[in-house]
């Protein structure tokens, strides 16, 4: 038999006397069952029952409503994610608005580009106009240049004299073929 006791083989009588003590401890130790004596165990269980308090009631089961969210990560992220669609849909309008104002904005400038096409037309055609009238104007006041007949004259006799001037070069180089001055 083994000398450890556990719990359960612990006697559950209450010694009177320090010696009945002593002598249930050493039995119990040694592995002997105690003396069993009838009277002193109901006496022993009465006055048990006496002492213990009574057994606790039952309480019914409170409903137990939570002060806060079980689950705060689900809904932190729930918070989170709304916080976010809302943040977007507030970017979408602002974006929407923007668009919108970009799309005027560029129907704006292709007007402005018009008008300034038609404008700068207009305004060319009149400086054209202009200076074609100052022209007709200087030219009738002034007549033809007194130059003009004397610089004809002049240009057809220089292109005589040069066409003259290459024949004879032609001459010269048929005559002296190996002529060091002049060039081939």
């Amino acid at each position: 038999m083994s000398m450890s006791m556990s719990s359960s083989q612990l006697p559950s009588q209450q010694p009177t006397n320090s010696e009945s003590f002593l002598s249930m401890t050493v039995e119990s130790l040694a592995g002997i069952p105690p003396e069993k004596d009838p009277s002193r165990s109901l006496w022993e269980h009465i006055c048990r029952k006496e002492s213990l308090p009574p057994p606790p009631l039952p309480k019914p089961n409170p409903i137990f409503i939570p002060t806060g969210p079980m689950d705060k990560h689900a809904t932190s992220m729930r918070v989170l994610l709304h916080d976010t669609q809302l943040n977007f849909e507030n970017f979408a309008k602002h974006t929407e608005k923007l668009l919108k104002e970009v799309g005027e904005s560029k129907n704006e400038i292709k007007v402005l580009k018009a008008l300034f096409e038609r404008e700068h037309e207009t305004l060319t055609g009149e400086i054209m106009d202009l200076v074609n009238r100052c022209q007709t104007q200087i030219q009738k006041s002034l007549g033809t240049p007194a130059q003009a007949s004397h610089l004809s004259q002049i240009q057809k006799e220089i292109e005589l004299r040069l066409s003259n001037f290459d024949e004879r070069l032609e001459s010269i180089k048929m005559v002296h073929p190996l002529s060091p001055l002049i060039p081939y």
